[in-house]
């Protein structure tokens, strides 16, 4: 029996190119529309896109409709979830897509029912691990839209091959989903008509555009699009057209899960087919440039660069923070809910079309107000976070007019680094000079790079607001072996002596020398920058270079005209600057006047003869100790219709560039990229490395997604650093028909930019170290500083209304039972391939989730060691649900065997 599956669905995309209040009011009236028909069709089932928040968005307005959706949802007739929202799965990290599925899983499990479909139909390509990651909250199937095209060559021509619709998806880790191609899209039944000739032509065209690409026989049909209300009159035109069909066809209104169902029940009945079916392994990313629209990697890179920024807030330092205050005894002090909405909030700017910053520029707009909104709310707890652990340093070695600096790491290794803190004496006590010492009593060398006289603000929750004045010293010294996972404290204390300033007079100079123990770079007259890795004796000569070329796309697709001339900053001669200068750190600038062609002249066809000032600055910095040349780009773009790359002169003629994605390290070759696709582009999330005869060169960042191996040359990587279109969507040659709509300003990207990378010189190759040095570089160890007196700064002023009370009042201390030493660590790993993904309380609150992923091809072990007795141990899946008990021996975990690239949650007490 052939079986036409109706899936009626709308998918939401939440901003576009309207507003989201625009859109909102759209799904208003589409959910309304929908009751009406639930109400009237008792069998009628409708798909909300696999996204719960349109039910939060749906109730701010419609408040007295909760039960209504709870009916139908309970019922199986209006199908929410997995999804919180439609994310992008490559501009979002892992832990990203997973706090999105337990969200949207946790919110429509609330509303009676989430559904176990793994539906992604509009996702610009889908990352490799999605297959484990679906698994890990009980979902097998996967129903997509991109990233699954495939071309034959016939006579000379690409055309578009001919294959199962139906396969199985492969993670690296062996995860296996039933994967479905909605090969004719997810509109492909958009709309049937009354007249039962016109339905039965839509169906038949139907059958044949997936002839023998359907061995189950059960073909997908698609009723519903982009914001498109429920199709009313659906249920009887279905009825009239099953009387037209032979016997040995039908067609049904159903479900995904449903349609799911009876295609996995075929294949278990049908052994023989399954073993014929393709077994797809790593990413889906194929298809041409209107399929995957790679350059969305690109667009509007600010709000990367922020998305990037912030996702490492909350995962690398909030949540581990907490766990640590929490893992000390002070239990109430998890901001469970304060996490929550940060992550909500968060995710709210993760739907493809917002992320991916190819929408309304009103869209993009609000999303910078709520990235502003959390960066504030997510640094002011940090800041608790850090002054909670400060203020339970014990202090029995201190005097009062000591200052701590303490420094926390987020991260799993050991590590040491160059800090720069800012430290506060009161006016009164007259400073002269400092010394700084470690847990242990050691002297420690530092630098004052500034001295400065200011007025402190002091806040108060039951004092009014205060000033008190301060010398403040800005300090630079090396924070040596801090643990991993934990913080070490040194300590400030007051010297009688005037205090050396080792401040750097910044000056023009002809050309430049950086050098530490491990890197020496040469900036010569012309901007020419050499790399030499003392460790393996190898120069990289002119190892960066900055180019400018024409982009007559659109925010979706980069788009080069025939006889585009490029601009180089090799052709220019920079303006070199001396910024810092000490024992520990030594940095360049080099300014360029980048002279580029304003626009595109779409007449002529070329790029306009008129040139204006993009001014550009690359900051190069080594600091003692650092393994990588650390590089800033200060833009100041004033041109449209065009893209700024970094160009990484490796030197390497290896085909094969590594590229970090979320939860894996995938493989990609310079040709094999090329079949079915327009250009190079391909994503990255923090990393791309190149390698030959056990060296490599990584480029480390922290928000530049897109990047491109050059198939020309030996080894040059282009990075893009800005990309400036003003168009959704355009064909240039047609510009008069180009909606309205689809102009947008913002995405010329006329401010300034300022973003940055590292280039990491390495040897034998190490998925795992490259991951821990990507960390590293994204998140470096952070240092707070604390009055040993915790009355000196926090009292604020007394009441001035006419009251006798001059009084400052002090709350007394909860947690006087929290006592931490000057030196912890709370977690180590044992294998250096195994690495840490989240740290912190599970979302019930009943524990503590460690998630690792084995970065490595092959099989590692695992154990770790906790900083308390483990009194309960187990397996949980991504959900955090059990799967088993774990052995473990006081507060270690007993070994066990990761497979390669396996995802691996643990909950523990």
């Amino acid at each position: 029996m052939k079986t036409f599956n109706v899936i009626s669905h709308t998918h939401w995309d939440r901003e576009w190119y309207f507003p989201f209040e625009q859109f909102r009011l759209k799904l208003v009236d589409t959910i309304d529309n929908v009751f009406n028909i639930l109400e009237e069709e008792p069998e009628y089932i409708f798909h909300l896109d696999a996204q719960a928040i349109v039910l939060e968005d749906y109730l701010e307005i419609r408040t007295n409709k909760r039960a209504q959706l709870e009916k139908y949802i309970k019922e199986g007739r209006l199908i929410v979830g997995p999804w919180y929202v439609q994310n992008d799965f490559y501009l979002t990290s892992g832990e990203a897509t997973v706090r999105n599925l337990l969200i949207g899983k946790e919110i429509a499990g609330d509303f009676g029912k989430c559904d176990d479909v793994g539906y992604a139909p509009d996702q610009f390509g889908n990352i490799s691990q999605l297959p484990q990651i679906l698994q890990g909250f009980s979902i097998d199937n996967f129903i997509f839209g991109r990233g699954y095209q495939f071309y034959d060559n016939v006579d000379g021509e690409e055309v578009l091959a001919k294959y199962n619709t139906e396969f199985v998806w492969q993670g690296p880790d062996g995860s296996q989903l039933q994967g479905i191609y909605l090969r004719c899209w997810y509109n492909n039944a958009q709309r049937f008509s009354e007249n039962i000739d016109s339905s039965m032509a839509l169906l038949a065209q139907n059958e044949n555009s997936f002839e023998g690409m359907v061995p189950s026989n059960e073909l997908l049909m698609m009723n519903g699009v982009d914001h498109l209300q429920a199709q009313e009159n659906l249920l009887p035109i279905i009825k009239n057209m099953n009387n037209a069909l032979p016997d040995d066809k039908q067609i049904i209104q159903t479900s995904m899960h449903e349609y799911i169902n009876k295609v996995k029940d075929f294949y278990e009945a049908h052994p023989e087919e399954r073993a014929k079916l393709n077994i797809h392994n790593g990413e889906l990313r194929a298809g041409k440039n209107t399929n995957i629209l790679q350059n969305t990697l690109s667009s509007r890179i600010y709000l990367k660069k922020e998305n990037a920024r912030i996702q490492n807030l909350l995962e690398n330092y909030l949540e581990p923070l907490y766990t640590l205050i929490d893992a000390s005894g002070a239990k109430d002090k998890y901001p469970q809910e304060h996490l929550r909405f940060m992550w909500k909030e968060l995710i709210k700017n993760h739907p493809h079309d917002s992320i991916c910053g190819c929408s309304h520029d009103y869209v993009h707009n609000n999303m910078e107000d709520r990235f502003n909104r959390i960066t504030v709310f997510g640094e002011e707890l940090l800041k608790r976070g850090m002054d909670f652990l400060g203020a339970h340093i014990n202090r029995d070695n201190l005097n009062k007019d000591d200052n701590i600096i303490c420094v926390f790491n987020p991260l799993q290794d050991v590590r040491s680094e160059v800090v720069n803190v800012e430290v506060d004496f009161a006016e009164e006590e007259n400073i002269e000079g400092i010394r700084l010492y470690d847990p242990s009593g050691n002297e420690i060398p530092f630098i004052v790079t500034k001295k400065e006289r200011i007025n402190k603000d002091i806040y108060s929750s039951i004092n009014l607001p205060g000033v008190r004045t301060v010398d403040r010293l800005f300090l630079q010294f090396e924070a040596s072996d801090i643990p991993g996972i934990g913080y070490k404290v040194y300590t400030v204390k007051k010297y009688k002596g005037s205090q050396k300033l080792n401040v750097t007079k910044e000056m023009f100079v002809s050309e430049g020398e950086l050098e530490n123990s491990h890197l020496k770079v040469t900036i010569t007259d012309d901007g020419e920058i050499n790399l030499f890795n003392k460790t393996d004796g190898i120069t990289y000569k002119n190892i960066l270079t900055i180019i400018d070329e024409a982009d007559v796309g659109d925010l979706y697709r980069q788009r080069k005209p025939r006889g585009d001339k490029l601009f180089a900053v090799k052709d220019l001669k920079p303006q070199i600057k001396l910024v810092t200068d000490n024992e520990l750190e030594k940095s360049y600038k080099l300014s360029y006047d980048f002279m580029l062609p304003k626009d595109y002249d779409f007449e002529r066809d070329i790029r306009s003869q008129e040139l204006v000032l993009n001014k550009l600055d690359i900051t190069l910095s080594l600091k003692k100790g650092m393994e990588w040349l650390d590089i800033k780009f200060d833009i100041d773009n004033k041109s449209i219709d065009h893209r700024v790359r970094a160009i990484i002169n490796t030197g390497m003629k290896n085909d094969i560039s590594n590229s970090l994605i979320p939860f894996d390290i995938v493989s990609r070759d310079r040709k094999e990229i090329l079949n079915g696709i327009n250009n190079g582009d391909q994503p990255n999330s923090g990393f791309i490395s190149v390698s030959e005869n056990n060296q490599g060169i990584a480029i480390l960042n922290e928000g530049i997604y897109e990047y491109e191996h050059y198939i020309e040359g030996e080894g040059s990587i282009a990075l893009t650093l800005l990309r400036s279109v003003g168009y959704i969507a355009r064909w240039y040659d047609r510009l008069e028909e180009i909606s309205p709509k689809m102009i947008t300003p913002g995405g010329n990207v006329l401010r300034k930019i300022n973003i940055g990378m590292a280039i990491y010189p390495y040897g034998e190759d190490s998925s795992g170290e490259l991951l821990k040095c990507t960390k590293a570089y994204q998140c470096p160890v952070l240092p707070y500083v604390q009055s040993a007196d915790l009355t000196k700064y926090v009292g604020g002023r007394p009441a001035v209304q006419g009251t006798w009370v001059s009084e400052i009042f002090y709350r007394e201390d909860k947690y006087k039972y929290v006592d931490y030493k000057l030196e912890k660590g709370f977690i180590k790993v044992e294998n250096d391939n195994v690495v840490i993904s989240a740290f912190k309380k599970a979302e019930d609150g009943s524990g503590i989730i460690l998630r690792v992923l084995n970065g490595e091809d092959k099989p590692n072990t695992f154990s770790f060691t906790y900083c308390n007795e483990i009194s309960s141990l187990e397996q949980v899946n991504l959900n955090e649900e059990k799967i088993k008990e774990l052995s473990y021996t006081n507060g270690k975990m007993d070994p066990i065997v990761l497979k390669s690239k396996e995802i691996l949650t643990v909950k523990f007490n």
